[in-house]
């Protein structure tokens, strides 16, 4: 028998009408090979071939880093269930240790003439494989095997391409467990039972890969006899032969016709099927037809590692395994044991040497991690990082001029709460939740920095303590943060931890529980210890004094609870029925898989409330947040201290956050003028690069409908005149007259500082946040970088010369008897 005589499940019939005569036809076209062959031919025109030539060519380079360099990626604690799977690892089924594994081999080796029998093999697999989870795996007790992603570091390319074929196979496969399920179940009840089972399931896009140069010998066995653990596993086409299957009796060797896809039933469905389909046998290893592919890739210069195109679709780890076939007549050969599919896997994977105890992953990690003491490994992929930068990447959308495509923020709508993420491959996350109800929006003094310092307290389902001590076990970090526009809550941590971490903060927001003792005993010292140590720095008396200047209300409230008013309990459940609703909150994940957090968060945030219902007022018991409309008004306020360095500082009306409303040109200006050194423990060489025992900068504050571009100076009070005329002529300087050398040293500045911020974890979540809740979108850093490239030296002049024609608010702190007033510095 060959390959070609396998019956093919052309798919589009079904996907166009299921209930079709020739849907229908389909399935029991289906269901029969299966059953006959455990195998078939599938036919889906969702799949590309050109997105396999991308997988294929992705892996090959892979496979030819060190091993040293791919073990990197492997997960042992993980039972190697994402990441890297190293040669000589996993242990086919036949050559297993598992005594119910070789009784199930050798009755199965047994029954087949010894023609037909599987090659021996001695000893583990000598490939590697890598797993790269596919969907959106379940919120499991079997977290290991819903483990998060591994991106290898020299492949910037590696989700995108991972993603575009893996979804093409994830969705011929899904397509057809639905169709088995109508088979055995029902039309439409068969598919939306296999649909629920699998929706979340652990599913990998899980690819082998040899050496062939390495492991050239004709009958070498690369993946010994076995059947696959999943429910389905579906491949696309490799570039060297070598996978056998067994139809019938028959050591059948594998070609996927071109345009084509090879189906194998896996254990899973052998169970679910109550045994009427068998879990289907194949090895790998190496022919002579193998060899002639190899040498007439040697002769194009093509690589010579064999890469599989594999992917295994799984029932969710916390369904049962149990019978659910139907069909009248069905022979129910043989009655399993019921059992959740991930007590399943873990069991086997067990057998297959593949989940390992702690002793054996530490001998793993010290035997394999000191390799990479060797430089050229570090050469060969800083190499392959400028390789792969160089060529564009397969299915990449247009380049953008700044090259930055890991910083975009892909935001959703989950159920009424905006949701960005953005996933750049690295192995931990930050993941804030984002509340409009930062000072300017309380009606109490100090009511939002009071409920700032109630995150992480008390929930209605844990208590503050046990949160700490979970967060600590999983290597987590949770701190909060207050701004005049919001308040957030962050948790830091690596990827696998998400869905513990989202739960937690779905709870904060959803379940907060304001426990008396909690205020009294925490978080009321909290404040006062805070505020104390604001009101003894004298820039933060004077910018907060400056916000009352320039906007009175609002964006002017007093940033801090100062203890003037006490803050009752009642005045904070008050602000958390206005502020923790879903219109007023966004969620910020930086390093995380966009589809597996809005799952996550349309679970874990269900309980949050929204201020409308259809667009109307919702109850009483959540009122809108209703904010102060800014407007600028100015002035000069004195603050007397006794200290002997004065401070002082002139703000005047700038722009918004808003790109549109020329905030650009502001930080741009407040780069040209300076007054950070660039050279540490010097003065620098910017217009307000003071010295003689003086600081002075400049610094733009943009908020969602206002801005304070501002001057400050600190110096000794005698110098303080002399060092504040100076900076304010600097302004006046700038509005003259702006030098093409200058203006270029404040946009690469203004634009290093934009980067650098946004290649931090966590920084930044907030400002991502507010721009959300405001805007229903991400600002794109891209555009940010956009504006600041698109400054003129005319545009700086005019913004310039914009400040000195509006009223001032100026704070000057210190001996203000010694000190001047603004109209006499100029």
């Amino acid at each position: 028998m060959t390959i070609e005589a396998l019956p093919t499940i052309h798919l589009a019939s079904y996907r166009l009408d299921p209930t079709s005569t020739q849907g229908l036809a389909e399935c029991e076209k289906l269901y029969a090979a299966l059953k006959t062959y455990s195998a078939c031919i599938i036919k889906d025109d969702r799949v590309n071939p050109s997105d396999n030539d991308a997988f294929l060519n992705m892996l090959q380079e892979y496979s030819e880093q060190p091993d040293a360099v791919k073990a990197q990626d492997a997960r042992p604690e993980l039972s190697f269930q994402c990441g890297a799977t190293p040669a000589g690892t996993e242990v086919s089924r036949c050559s297993s240790k598992g005594v119910k594994a070789n009784q199930k081999c050798e009755t199965a080796i047994n029954a087949l003439d010894p023609s037909e029998r599987p090659l021996q093999q001695t000893g583990p697999d000598p490939k590697w494989r890598y797993m790269w989870r596919m969907g959106t795996p379940s919120f499991s007790k079997f977290a290991t095997l819903n483990s998060g992603h591994i991106i290898p570091a020299a492949f910037p390319e590696w989700e995108q391409t991972m993603n575009a074929w893996g979804s093409a196979l994830h969705s011929a496969v899904s397509t057809v467990a639905e169709m088995i399920g109508d088979a055995m179940m029902g039309s439409g009840k068969g598919a939306e039972k296999l649909r629920s089972i699998t929706q979340h399931g652990p599913h990998l896009l899980a690819p082998t890969m040899v050496d062939l140069d390495r492991h050239g010998e004709e009958s070498a066995v690369y993946a010994g006899f076995h059947q696959d653990i999943s429910l389905l596993t579906i491949h696309g086409k490799s570039r060297f032969p070598g996978l056998y299957i067994w139809v019938d009796g028959k050591r059948v060797a594998v070609r996927v016709p071109d345009g084509m896809l090879l189906l194998q039933a896996g254990m899973q469905l052998e169970r679910i099927s109550a045994g009427e389909i068998r879990a289907g046998w194949h090895e790998v290893a190496c022919t002579t037809s193998t060899l002639e592919a190899v040498r007439k890739a040697k002769e194009d210069g093509r690589s010579v590692h064999r890469v599989s195109s594999t992917l295994f679709f799984h029932v969710e780890s916390d369904e049962w395994l149990e019978d659910l076939n139907e069909r009248a007549g069905a022979e129910k050969r043989e009655g399993f044991e019921r059992m959740l599919a991930g007590e399943f896997v873990a069991a086997e994977l067990s057998d297959i040497g593949l989940s390992k105890a702690e002793a054996e992953i530490l001998h793993w990690r010290i035997t394999t991690q000191p390799k990479l003491n060797n430089p050229i490994y570090f050469k060969m992929l800083a190499a392959r990082r400028i390789s792969s930068a160089a060529r564009p990447m397969a299915r990449s959308m247009a380049t953008t001029a700044a090259q930055m495509p890991s910083f975009s923020y892909n935001v959703a709508d989950v159920n009424g709460l905006k949701v960005a993420t953005r996933d750049d491959g690295l192995p931990t996350t930050a993941l804030s939740v984002v509340i409009k109800g930062g000072s300017r929006y309380q009606s109490t003094p100090g009511v939002a920095h009071a409920l700032e310092k109630f995150g992480f307290k008390d929930t209605a389902a844990r208590t503050g303590l046990r949160m700490t001590r979970e967060s600590e076990l999983l290597g987590g970090v949770l701190s909060t943060q207050l701004h005049r526009e919001s308040i957030t809550y962050t948790a830091q941590f690596t990827k696998e931890h998400l869905a513990y971490f989202v739960e937690l903060l779905g709870d904060v927001v959803s379940l907060p529980k304001l426990s008396p003792y909690n205020l009294t005993e925490k978080v009321i010292p909290l404040l006062r210890l805070e505020s104390e140590a604001a009101q003894a720095n004298p820039l933060h008396k004077a910018f907060e004094t400056v916000h009352q200047l320039a906007f009175r209300r609002g964006l002017g409230n007093e940033l801090l609870s100062g203890g003037s008013y006490p803050v009752s309990r009642e005045d904070i459940a008050n602000y958390v029925r206005q502020t923790f609703t879903r219109e007023n909150i966004a969620i910020v994940a930086s390093g995380a898989n966009a589809s597996e957090v809005q799952r996550l968060v349309a679970e874990c945030f269900q309980n949050l409330p929204s201020t409308t219902v259809d667009g109307k007022p919702a109850t009483e018991a959540y009122p809108a947040l209703e904010g102060v409309a800014t407007k600028y008004f100015g002035g000069e306020a004195r603050v007397a201290t006794n200290s002997n360095i004065a401070h002082f500082v002139a703000a005047f009306p700038g722009a918004s956050n808003k790109i549109s409303e020329g905030g650009a040109e502001y930080t741009v200006l407040a780069n040209l003028l300076g007054g950070t050194p660039a050279v540490k423990y010097s003065d620098g060489a910017s217009p307000l690069a003071v010295g003689g025992g003086g600081r002075a900068f400049a610094t733009n504050l943009a908020y969602s409908d206002a801005g304070l571009f501002s001057v400050v100076v600190a110096a000794p009070t005698e110098n303080l005149r002399n060092a504040a005329s100076k900076a304010l002529m600097s302004i006046k300087d700038a509005a003259r007259n702006v030098s093409a050398d200058d203006l270029k040293m404040a946009i690469n500045k203004a634009k290093f500082a934009v980067l650098s911020a946004n290649e931090g974890r966590a920084s930044g979540l907030d400002s991502v946040g507010r721009a959300i809740l405001e805007n229903g979108k991400a600002v794109e850093t891209k555009d940010l970088v956009a504006a600041l490239e698109n400054v003129s030296a005319e545009s700086v002049q005019k913004a310039a010369a914009k400040l000195l024609e509006a009223k001032p608010s100026v704070v000057t702190v210190g001996k203000v008897h010694k000190l001047p007033y603004y109209d006499e510095l100029l």
